[in-house]
């Protein structure tokens, strides 16, 4: 047991505060990607460019990438890939919004956006430096 404490508290240490942020995106994508997976067949009349079952990959492997990113010394492109991936889902909202009358679409797209800019932020901290 004192192994396994020893293991989880080199990698948080490794991780840092980044790569702590970086696991919680990778919990948000995992989490988000399944539900688009489970979604009730009601929602899915929407043209979301892609299948919806695509999309629920797609936030998976996001978060798998994030979650290998967390650990890693140069992160800048799991960042680029949360950045991303969020930035196209608020477009995909605005559109539902926008093009196929999605009433509260807006609301989605305006939350996925800022959660995008909020990544973007965060991925330009450094980590504080250990004395």
């Amino acid at each position: 047991m004192t192994r396994l404490r020893a293991a989880a508290s080199r990698a948080a240490r490794r991780a840092g505060h980044r790569g702590a942020f970086l696991v919680f995106l990778s919990v948000l994508d995992f989490g988000y990607g399944y539900s688009l997976l489970a979604t009730s067949a009601p929602q899915r009349h929407l043209d979301l460019i892609l299948p919806w079952p695509w999309w629920g990959v797609i936030w998976i492997a996001a978060g798998a990438a994030t979650l290998a990113g967390a650990f890693c010394v140069r992160d800048w492109w799991a960042f680029g890939l949360a950045t991303l991936l969020k930035a196209a889902w608020a477009a995909v909202m605005a559109d539902a919004w926008l093009l196929q009358g999605v009433p509260r679409g807006w609301v989605s797209a305006v939350i996925w956006a800022c959660f995008a800019l909020t990544v973007l932020v965060v991925s330009s901290w450094p980590d504080p430096v250990r004395r």
